[in-house]
């Protein structure tokens, strides 16, 4: 089965056997709120459809995070644009952060993309510090869907360019 590690994360594709764990951290309203296509109330069909069916390997890929053997959530690179979701009680730990070095620093290696990219809504300025410290730059703002608020709200947009990471890499980040 393919997984990325870190030192104290797992990535690695969804299954039937995580849906329960998934649907569990998007019925929480703190959460989905920060996600664009979820709907809130969560839909377990809508989950499903999600966690066990991969997106196209040419154009990226996304799967669940886990701390030892808890789903803490989910993560994915599709298209080039980053997302990610953590059940509330491990915001705060570094996960966002950690797998998404691990992750970005995989794309770049499997995928000819010259950057990649990722929004956060400008509420919600934990996740856009965590693009900070992955190293995105801002890029702007836009507005951007998102489900479980019924409508369009405004994002700051971030880019990672393939040379930025490059050189976080050499450099030790």
């Amino acid at each position: 089965m393919f997984e990325l590690r870190t030192e104290r994360l797992t990535f690695r594709h969804g299954t039937a056997s995580d849906v329960e764990a998934i649907h569990a951290i998007v019925s929480d309203w703190d959460v989905v709120k920060n996600l664009g296509s979820w709907p809130f109330p969560a839909d377990l069909g809508y989950t499903i459809n999600r966690i066990v069916n991969q997106p196209d390997r040419n154009i990226g890929f996304a799967g669940i995070v886990r701390a030892g053997d808890e789903i803490v959530g989910g993560m994915g690179i599709v298209g080039g644009d980053l997302g990610y979701s953590f059940g509330l009680a491990h915001w705060g730990k570094g996960y966002a952060t950690e797998m998404s070095r691990r992750l970005v620093d995989y794309a770049f290696d499997c995928f000819n993309w010259p950057q990649l990219t990722s929004e956060a809504y400008v509420d919600n300025p934990a996740s856009s510090r965590v693009l900070a410290k992955v190293g995105f730059e801002p890029a702007g703002t836009a507005m951007a869907p998102c489900a479980a608020r019924g409508g369009d709200f405004e994002v700051h947009r971030f880019i990672l360019a393939r040379e930025r990471w490059d050189a976080l890499r050499n450099s030790g980040q």
